[in-house]
């Protein structure tokens, strides 16, 4: 097993690939979710998904949603949009 470290600087940090490739880390898109891309965070990369009803985004690896800091990814979603 490889441990990663990770830098305190990198830490909180978060990318977003819009449209990425999502279909790589999620088969089936739970209910009342939208694909947005991908993200990547010091936890791993997976599918960025965003609620319908409430507007939260989370990482989907393998059926399992994780939850993210919203400021940080929609931060970041505007970084990726202006470029």
């Amino acid at each position: 097993m490889v441990l990663k470290s990770v830098s305190r600087a990198h830490r909180s940090r978060i990318a977003v690939d819009v449209p990425g490739r999502p279909e790589l880390y999620t088969g089936t898109l739970p209910l009342g979710w939208d694909v947005v891309g991908t993200v990547t965070d010091a936890d791993g990369t997976g599918a960025l998904l965003r609620n319908h009803r409430t507007g939260i985004y989370c990482r989907a690896n393998a059926g399992a949603l994780r939850s993210l800091p919203q400021s940080k990814v929609e931060a970041a979603l505007n970084a990726a949009s202006a470029a």
